[in-house]
């Protein structure tokens, strides 16, 4: 896949797909925590998630939108976006934060006496 204004583009031309990315960034893109994320396995991906972490991953598919949980590691496929924006709407919070493995690593580098890791 080849990229254009930071949105996938289909090498076979699929405008239906183009047009999922561009709806799902109009959703995602000034919500707090969302990021897209070019050089994923499937291509572009939005993830949800503090310093790197991903979380929540949602990414565009001939069926509609693939949403993934990390805590879960399960996955599916929502048809309509807004069926996602209401599915985030009630969940999104629920994965918001730090994942358990960075708390754990904040309390390390607090025990170790790094900076910035004291509040």
């Amino acid at each position: 896949m080849s990229t254009s204004e930071g949105l996938p583009t289909d090498p076979e031309g699929d405008d239906q797909s183009l047009g999922r990315y561009e709806r799902l960034a109009q959703l995602l893109e000034n919500r707090p925590d969302w990021r897209l994320e070019l050089e994923f396995d499937d291509g572009a991906a939005w993830c949800f998630g503090q310093y790197g972490a991903a979380r929540l991953v949602i990414t565009v598919t001939p069926g509609g939108y693939r949403m993934y949980r990390a805590d879960k590691d399960d996955s599916w496929i929502i048809p309509r976006l807004e069926s996602v924006a209401a599915w985030l709407d009630e969940h999104e919070h629920e994965h918001a934060g730090l994942t358990p493995l960075q708390v754990e690593l904040k309390a390390y580098l607090k025990e170790q006496g790094v900076e910035g890791y004291d509040d």
